[in-house]
């Protein structure tokens, strides 16, 4: 509680703090791009793979999901 309030008192500190966080940030929003991409390249072979089964219900699904993830992946 204490370094909390020191450093609440320090603004100065918290924006180098800040500052210093910012290339963390970042390799972890790489890493979950890359992760992300992996995944709808998978999901996209599971909906080929299901159309090919000819169930189309899972594999629209399937597609559903895989575009809310591409389009997360535009918004970040």
């Amino acid at each position: 509680v204490a370094t909390s309030a020191w450093l609440l008192a320090n603004p100065l500190m918290l924006i180098t703090i800040g500052v210093a966080m910012i290339p963390l940030a970042e390799e972890a929003l790489k890493k979950a791009m890359e992760r992300s991409k992996k995944s709808a390249e998978q999901m996209e072979k599971e909906i080929k793979k299901l159309a090919e089964e000819l169930n189309f219900e899972e594999a629209i699904r399937k597609r559903d999901k895989m575009a809310q993830l591409k389009k997360l992946m535009l918004e970040l």
